[in-house]
């Protein structure tokens, strides 16, 4: 279990995107993938910057991982979907 308020301000930020964007891809977990997307896509953050300096456009990043997202296990009113 998750303790949100032992995480950095930062942190929790990180986990509430990744948590959006679980519940848009209609996904019953925040798994990895979900939380390097919230990071990918947060603008003037370290890791857009990170991946930049290594030569990789965030952009690309961000198409590769919502892909990813795409083939996780959906939950839709309690049936699994694939």
């Amino acid at each position: 279990m998750l303790r949100f308020q032992k995480l950095t301000f930062k942190a929790r930020e990180t986990a509430q995107s990744a948590q959006d964007i679980a519940a848009r891809h209609e996904n019953q977990y925040i798994k990895p993938v979900l939380l390097l997307a919230a990071q990918v896509a947060r603008k003037g953050g370290v890791v857009p910057h990170l991946v930049t300096k290594v030569g990789i456009r965030p952009e690309a990043l961000s198409q590769v991982i919502h892909r990813a997202i795409a083939r996780l296990t959906k939950v839709r009113a309690g049936n699994l979907m694939n």
